[in-house]
């Protein structure tokens, strides 16, 4: 009995061995890390019998970035920040799902039920990930299963922080391109803006004159004509006068009007196109959304109506304003992309035009400002919400998207704003963005006036 055991022992120990040895050479084989993550998963699953599973970054300590999931529903609660943080903190252990109830909102997909899951957190650069796996079988894990868990997680971690390499060195490559396009085109749009601005302020002041000047003969004709009304009418009446006074003054209200926005237009431009400065300064949320909504006007206004909802009071936030704006510019842009998808889905060739419904809105949260940008477009599925800011993942058509902007907006709020992007979508219903950035009270900038 005893040798059968120690041979069912050595048994088990070289499958162990020849498990961890397989993670080991498909890193040696991918030393880029592209592809060695995927690979020790699949590894790993036929190895313990896994039938789901899900990898999760924790960032910031409130919020999750789900890299890998696999045959797992993700419970809303976890994508808004609750969850449980002792898998973040514990050594690898095992859930057995038989006997708890069911571990917080944890469900796979189908109609299985989970028996017993394999919990490890591993460090990931500055902060924490952690690998779940999930069994559905009769058989729960056990603790030789744990043991080889254990021995594996170095090579997941590994592959995690290659394929963080990777991702990194490919996102700062595209942001260096991004960088280097609107610099170019910065540089050429204020130069335009410029050379826009000096006309303008002339037209608009001939504009103001000739406007106050029709004013002064119009009062002055109309006081003649009551005094010597015989002698005017006519002449008056030759040129059609009344007509011509209601038009004249229409026209250089309207073009007093186009001015202005021609002036609203120039100002976002200059605003765009002013190079970002390498501190934080102040600035009123509001004002950066303004300048957003301006340069984004000719993307949205065909297919949906934006309605912008805020106090008079300032929101004030420590920030770069230039990745703020961008961030903005690039919502509000997918945002008309999906109504337009969802318009075209719906709405037969040829038939009447429709018009979808995008709303922002900002309020205070303790220490945060959070603006709420909603839209009721096409929405996206579960897969898609879970990889929207993986750099280069895109589901637009060819030519319209890079992949690029919603993880140049990611690292912009989390990394450089240290916030927080929350998501919200439904397939065909519509998409909400929660955009949590630290703020400052208006109270504490009282020293500045």
């Amino acid at each position: 009995m005893e040798i059968d055991a120690l041979r069912k022992r050595d048994s088990q120990l070289r499958q162990e061995t020849e498990l961890v040895l397989e993670t080991v050479k498909i890193l040696a084989n991918c030393p880029d890390g592209v592809g060695a993550l995927d690979k020790i998963i699949a590894t790993i699953s036929d190895g313990l019998m896994v039938q789901a599973y899900l990898i999760v970054d924790c960032i910031n300590h409130d919020s999750l970035v789900f890299r890998h999931v696999h045959g797992v529903r993700v419970p809303d609660h976890w994508k808004s920040g609750f969850f449980p943080a002792a898998i973040f903190k514990k050594p690898a252990l095992i859930y057995d799902f038989t006997r708890l109830p069911k571990w917080p909102g944890l469900t796979v997909l189908g109609e299985s039920e989970i028996s017993s899951g394999l919990v490890a957190p591993f460090r990931n650069g500055d902060s924490m990930s952690c690998i779940i796996l999930l069994r559905t079988s009769f058989e729960t894990f056990k603790t030789t299963d744990l043991r080889v868990f254990k021995r594996l997680i170095p090579s997941v971690a590994e592959a995690v922080n290659r394929e963080n390499n990777t991702k990194d060195k490919l996102r700062m490559e595209a942001e260096l391109r991004q960088v280097q396009k609107l610099e170019a085109l910065g540089t050429l749009a204020g130069g335009v803006a410029h050379e826009i601005n000096t006309p303008l302020q002339y037209v608009g002041s001939n504009v103001s004159f000739l406007k106050d000047a029709f004013e002064s003969i119009s009062c002055t004709i109309n006081a003649l004509s009551k005094q010597n009304p015989e002698f005017l009418r006519g002449p008056l009446d030759n040129i059609d006068y009344d007509f011509l006074s209601h038009e004249i003054g229409l026209t250089l209200d309207q073009s007093a009007t186009g001015l202005q926005q021609i002036a609203r237009i120039v100002k976002a431009i200059k605003e765009f196109s002013h190079p970002g400065t390498t501190e934080m300064e102040v600035h009123d949320l509001t004002d950066i959304i303004d300048a957003a909504l301006t340069m984004s006007h000719n993307q949205w206004k065909y297919f949906s109506q934006v309605k912008f909802e805020h106090d008079d009071s300032p929101y004030l936030v420590p920030c770069f304003a230039d990745g703020l704006r961008q961030v903005v510019l690039n919502m509000v842009v997918n945002a008309a992309h999906a109504i337009e998808e969802r318009i075209d889905n719906e709405v037969p060739e040829g038939g009447a035009s429709a018009q979808g419904n995008i709303s922002i809105s900002i309020v205070r949260k303790n220490d945060h400002l959070v603006m709420s940008i909603t839209d009721d477009g096409v929405g996206m599925s579960e897969e898609t919400e879970q990889r929207i800011f993986d750099p280069f993942f895109t589901t637009k058509q060819p030519g319209r998207g890079t992949g690029q902007g919603l993880s140049i907006c990611h690292s912009i709020i989390v990394k450089n704003h240290g916030g927080k992007i929350l998501v919200d979508s439904e397939l065909n219903k519509g998409t909400t963005f929660e955009i949590w950035i630290p703020s400052v009270s208006s109270d504490c900038l009282a020293f500045e006036y």
